[in-house]
């Protein structure tokens, strides 16, 4: 599953691109830039168009997904370069806007996206990458000095954790449901190119993949200082952990890897051996813990293995390029983005089949459903959109403009 595409394999033209993309960023790689971004927004080679590539066999095919996964992440990584060190420690800037916004940091406050009277009751968070800002829907919105990419709601320390893919650390914030807001607590570093997060069940630790760094960071949540460093294939991205904590599930899409990763010895135990070229990038974990689902980006399935076996057992056709999933609280289904098809596709596991596919904006990316389980809501990266369907009658209910490029979206407990 090692088997990246090589500069020699590429046409001439995309030699110097790959080579760029190494040299400053390990590999780091997702999808597709913003359609309006031009040479002057970036710092680095332009977004090859699928067709520039030739199409000769299956390794081929999947180093092209790879190439184009590859430069949504690692452009960011070099478009942020002029913006920030490394290293961003945002402060406190002033008091909040609104009884239920997040505390300013970084650079300045930013217009409150308005959001439907149906969605007032929700708290819905947004991080636009490429406007650099975390929305606080309806509330406020924070400019902060960096590229903020995923982010998730810690349960049992109510913290809200929004990763800054440009740098190596994520931002922290409490986020008690009592008041409904969340506060500045500090930064976590990582290794380069945090995206995405997992917690501990007795919420001690936060695990950060790190995108470019090929690893998996332990922070402590309380200190928020880096416990330990898991290595992984390259490019870890989604991550979900098991509900006793001891086994994390690790999608690696830049080395075709699906990892699982034990907790108490900090390695990797097992791989998952998937068709040749397949691009794992999303991943759920079933409630009984039973049964993980990721995403493939190259052939538009999604695969349920077995977590005892670490093996296959059935896959489903969706959309193109799917991206990150979500379950919806209570039932058998889940959700998954795909950024190529402008779609979402609602998947029943019993028995294993799509149930609907529905018309998001373009490029959807992140996917969260409230705790009610009432509504999905979709980040629409070509769009600047956020869509929300209401998910009893599988409809889309509103389209709410964000901030450029919302990447990932997340909803937390009602006060």
């Amino acid at each position: 599953m090692s088997d990246a595409p090589l500069a020699a394999d590429l046409p001439p033209a995309q030699d110097n691109l790959v080579t760029t993309a190494r040299s400053r960023a390990n590999d780091p790689g997702a999808h597709n830039l913003p359609a309006d971004t031009t040479t002057s927004d970036i710092s680095g080679p332009t977004e090859p168009r699928l067709t520039a590539f030739p199409q000769r066999s299956t390794r081929r095919f999947r180093g092209i997904i790879v190439i184009i996964t590859t430069l949504f992440l690692g452009g960011w990584l070099l478009i942020i370069a002029h913006q920030s060190s490394s290293t961003i420690i945002p402060t406190v800037a002033g008091s909040t806007t609104g009884s239920r916004s997040l505390t300013p940091i970084g650079l300045s406050e930013g217009p409150a996206y308005a959001v439907p009277a149906l969605l007032a009751s929700y708290h819905i968070i947004v991080t636009d990458l490429m406007s650099g800002d975390i929305a606080d829907l309806g509330h406020a919105t924070l400019r902060v000095n960096g590229a903020p990419h995923g982010l998730a709601f810690a349960t049992k320390t109510h913290q809200l954790w929004v990763s800054n893919v440009g740098g190596t650390n994520s931002w922290v914030f409490t986020a008690t449901s009592a008041e409904s807001s969340a506060d500045f607590q500090g930064n976590a570093q990582s290794g380069p190119g945090p995206v995405h997060f997992a917690f501990s069940p007795d919420g001690q630790f936060a695990y950060v993949t790190d995108f470019a760094g090929s690893a998996v960071t332990v922070v402590n949540t309380t200190a928020l200082q880096v416990q330990n460093t898991i290595p992984t294939p390259r490019g870890p991205h989604a991550i979900a952990i098991s509900a006793d904590g001891r086994m994390l599930f690790v999608a690696c899409p830049i080395d075709g890897a699906f990892a699982f990763v034990d907790t108490a010895s900090a390695r990797v135990v097992a791989q998952v051996a998937f068709p040749a070229g397949a691009v794992p990038y999303g991943d759920v974990l079933s409630p009984d813990g039973r049964t993980v689902y990721v995403s493939d980006e190259t052939f538009g399935r999604v695969y349920a293995i077995d977590v005892a076996t670490h093996t296959v057992t059935d896959s489903v056709q969706i959309g193109a390029r799917p991206a990150l999933m979500a379950w919806i609280p209570g039932t058998t289904r889940f959700l998954v983005a795909n950024n190529g098809s402008g779609t979402v596709s609602v998947v029943e596991t019993r028995p294993f089949h799509v149930v609907a596919t529905i018309a998001t904006g373009g490029g959807p990316h992140g996917v969260a459903v409230t705790p009610d389980s009432r509504y999905a809501l979709v980040a629409n990266t070509q769009t600047d959109t956020v869509t929300a369907i209401d998910l009893h009658t599988l409809t889309v209910v509103a389209q709410i403009p964000v901030g450029r490029f919302p990447n990932d979206v997340a909803v937390l407990p009602r006060a």
